[in-house]
């Protein structure tokens, strides 16, 4: 099969370690979800840099941003509304639109900041073709190292893979604590259901393929076919139809079966992650600051206030419950610590080409 350019890759990817409960899924802070500079209950004030701290924002500012507009618009505008003299932009779309976008207009883009989920592919793509301008310490000192590329792009926030399940129909001990051993269980056969479609799904193949090579990875998806299971077109979808029965259980990001809690009535979800495996790949949505912004000063200032006490809260508080990547802000009562989680040692780096990921996953079908 011949390789696919990275622009069309892009156009293309359109007894476990159960930490959490079904019990610690609902929604019992509705009211501070989509709150913004607000401290925790527990708390006097927010652990991290203010933005009352950071510089002001001035002048005109145009962001690409391939996240969720429900999700971040609040916080966008938030910030926006902060400060008289600045005036932000922001066009939302697919994540994968606008890195084709923006590699195809080069240095003419309008872009200043280019914000994403799956950095590792559709930012990495942009450093890889020399259109990203490097942060200074101010800014990467903000991160843990872990959450980043070098000073080349920072995660803004970080999701992990999950098993949800149904509670009523599985007992947790069911559910492997190895991402390789659920081809074997004969329980889930017809009854499973994943997103190959999404980016973060096939960032788990991805750091399958770097791990444990191309011919593991072959025979585990071979493997999972067989269990005949059903393909979602996203994470909230799977987990709405293991919430309603239609499979028991799933491969999903961290954040759905929340998202599910959130919207019905204590539905019959928990939530388990296999350990040291593919199957608990991390992966973030970070910003990066382009090299063909009008003020990069204004640009990577802007990145800063994502990386804020108030942000970072917002993001682990906010429907996703994401995990903040400044390391004074833990995440969400309802998730795994930071230490807790034991994701495989994989760098992002390694994660940026999804090109044979895309092909394989179109080999069988998936995609």
């Amino acid at each position: 099969m011949a390789r696919a350019t990275r622009r069309r890759l892009l156009a293309a990817a359109a007894g476990a370690a159960v930490v959490g409960s079904a019990g610690c899924l609902g929604g019992d802070e509705d009211a501070f979800r989509q709150a913004i500079g607000r401290r925790r209950d527990d708390r006097d004030e927010i652990p991290a840099t203010s933005m009352d701290a950071l510089p002001d924002l001035e002048g005109d500012l145009t962001v690409y941003s391939g996240r969720s507009k429900g999700l971040v618009e609040p916080l966008l505008t938030h910030i926006d509304d902060q400060y008289d003299g600045f005036d932000l932009t922001v066009r939302f779309a697919d994540p994968n639109a606008l890195t084709n976008q923006l590699l195809e207009a080069g240095a003419d883009t309008r872009a200043d900041v280019f914000y994403s989920v799956h950095a590792p592919g559709t930012l990495g793509a942009l450093l890889e073709a020399g259109l990203t301008r490097p942060l200074s310490s101010e800014t990467t000192d903000m991160v843990e190292a872990r959450y980043r590329s070098g000073a080349d792009w920072t995660g803004v926030s970080g999701r992990v893979r999950s098993v949800p399940y149904n509670t009523e129909q599985l007992d947790p001990g069911v559910i492997p604590a190895s991402i390789y051993e659920f081809p074997d269980v004969e329980r889930f056969r017809d009854d499973f259901g994943w997103d190959p479609v999404i980016p973060s799904f096939q960032a788990s193949i991805t750091a399958m393929r770097v791990i444990d090579g191309e011919e593991t990875t072959r025979e585990w998806l071979e493997a999972m076919l067989e269990l005949n299971p059903t393909a979602y077109s996203g994470g909230f979808s799977t987990c709405k139809s293991i919430a309603d029965g239609e499979v028991s259980v799933g491969l999903t990001n961290h954040y759905h079966p929340r998202r599910v809690a959130l919207s019905r009535d204590d539905p019959p979800l928990g939530r388990g992650f296999t350990r040291d495996d593919p199957g608990t790949v991390f992966n973030v949505a970070g910003s990066a600051v382009l090299e063909a912004a009008d003020d990069p000063a204004l640009a990577e200032a802007f990145v800063r206030h994502l990386l804020s006490g108030e942000a970072q809260e917002y993001f682990a508080m906010a429907q996703t419950t994401e995990y903040p990547v400044v390391e004074a802000i833990p995440p969400h009562k309802s998730l795994p610590s930071r230490t807790e989680l034991a994701p495989p040692d994989v760098d992002f780096a390694d994660l940026r080409d999804l090109e044979g990921t895309v092909e394989l996953l179109k080999e069988y079908g998936l995609i």
